[in-house]
């Protein structure tokens, strides 16, 4: 079991759903992934929702608000990368051409935190631990095993993030398609991808993907859970068999079985 006590900078440190509707969307992913449910308060009548396998923290969650709604913030997982300095990251994101949607402030005394967009448009979070290193889990079924990047622009993309965190960056062929990976230390941390227009319309955004022990599985728990498979499970030799969903709430999100290990 890869339990976690400490995040490297620049790898992804916690993974938050904002939803419509997160009692609605705890039911979904507890009965997909076998998550046990914590909430806490976060205000009147509003909770922060943890979840947890094998009582290590794996996810968040919250309701939206209705300002964020009214803002036009899409149902989304939001992805948190680990930071020595919020406020020295934000900083450097906006050197580099990137924007902070929400300045750095604390979270109690559990971590401070930003929200920045980087040059094309994809939100994410920064995270400065304090109570809370943040997952304490993943690359295990049912928890987080990749964050991948779609965008416009994959070469800038991958140079803005190299820059913000100190990532080694490599390219690799695909099926048909350059692959760029991100570097932390010698592991490869995420993924970056060209949006290509055969995909039509498609949002910049962080996409996360949980692992599953059968990915042709989970895909059919999901639709009878109420959610769509968009892609259907699809094997990539280099990476194993992955399928993306969309939870009843509008959420996007991947399923992933590694490669068998030899």
């Amino acid at each position: 079991m890869t339990t976690i006590d400490h995040h490297a900078i620049g790898t992804c440190a916690w993974i938050e759903l904002i939803t419509s509707d997160a009692e609605a969307s705890s039911g979904f992913y507890t009965a997909l992934f076998g998550w046990e449910l914590h909430r806490m308060p976060m205000g009147p009548g509003a909770w922060y929702y943890i979840y947890r396998l094998a009582g290590r923290d794996v996810a968040g969650g919250f309701t939206m608000t209705s300002d964020m709604a009214a803002a036009g913030v899409p149902p989304h997982w939001l992805t948190y990368f680990a930071a020595s300095s919020t406020d020295e990251s934000a900083a450097r994101a906006t050197t580099l051409g990137g924007r902070v949607v929400k300045p750095p402030f604390d979270v109690g005394d559990v971590g401070r935190m930003a929200a920045i967009a980087d040059p094309q448009g994809a939100v994410f979070a920064l995270w400065q631990p304090k109570s809370h290193p943040g997952l304490g889990l993943r690359n295990e079924p049912g928890a987080l095993c990749w964050n991948e990047l779609i965008t416009p622009d994959a070469e800038g993309a991958a140079r803005f993030y190299s820059g913000l965190f100190g990532h080694g960056h490599q390219t690799v062929p695909m099926q048909g398609m350059t692959y760029h990976l991100l570097v932390s230390g010698e592991r490869p941390s995420a993924g970056v991808v060209q949006i290509l227009p055969e995909m039509g319309p498609v949002r910049p955004s962080w996409q996360t993907f949980f692992q599953v022990a059968d990915c042709d599985a989970a895909a059919h728990r999901v639709a009878e859970l109420g959610g769509q498979v968009t892609i259907p499970p699809t094997t990539v030799p280099e990476a194993g068999r992955f399928a993306v969903a969309i939870d009843p709430q509008g959420v996007h999100f991947g399923l992933l079985t590694p490669p068998a290990r030899g």
